[in-house]
């Protein structure tokens, strides 16, 4: 049995988006501290990546003969601009339309290995978020259901 978290966040990095200069992070390229020269990025996020694991049984049997369905919540933290660095309304309108892409870009995605199933089941209120620095952002936390299926 191996489950394919690796794989899964590897394969979000090579998503093409529409953005110029975005970059998505793997799980362990993130950082402490993000900068103005960073973003736009999207990155996991240290606090609660992963949540609401679950596992279902598909047969009975044990060992390798044993095949689960598990599904799990990939939180990432997308950094626009840091707050204060430009006209706020043109950053937050530019937010608005690169998060979009970004929504665009992973749902219709074929190329995402390792999962059987990828569904977009949250974004947070868009405003100010923090790096684990707490330097203060644009941005929002985009959440995504993962199914994977194991034997």
């Amino acid at each position: 049995m191996a489950l394919a978290i690796a794989t899964i966040t590897e394969s979000m990095t090579g998503i093409s988006v529409a953005i110029p200069d975005l970059r998505i992070y793997d799980k362990h390229e993130i950082k402490e501290g993000w900068t103005a020269y960073d973003c736009p990025l999207l990155a996991p996020r240290p606090n609660d990546f992963i949540s609401g694991l679950t596992v279902i049984p598909v047969n009975f049997g044990t060992g390798t003969a044993h095949k689960l369905d598990v599904s799990y919540t990939m939180t990432y933290r997308y950094f626009h601009k840091p707050v204060g660095s430009g006209d706020l309304a043109f950053t937050w309108s530019e937010m608005v339309d690169y998060v979009y892409k970004i929504f665009d870009a992973i749902l219709i995605n074929d190329a995402l290995t390792g999962l059987i199933d990828l569904t977009l089941t949250s974004v947070s209120e868009f405003g100010e978020v923090v790096d684990g620095a707490n330097n203060l952002f644009h941005g929002c936390d985009i959440s995504f259901r993962v199914l994977e299926f194991v034997n």
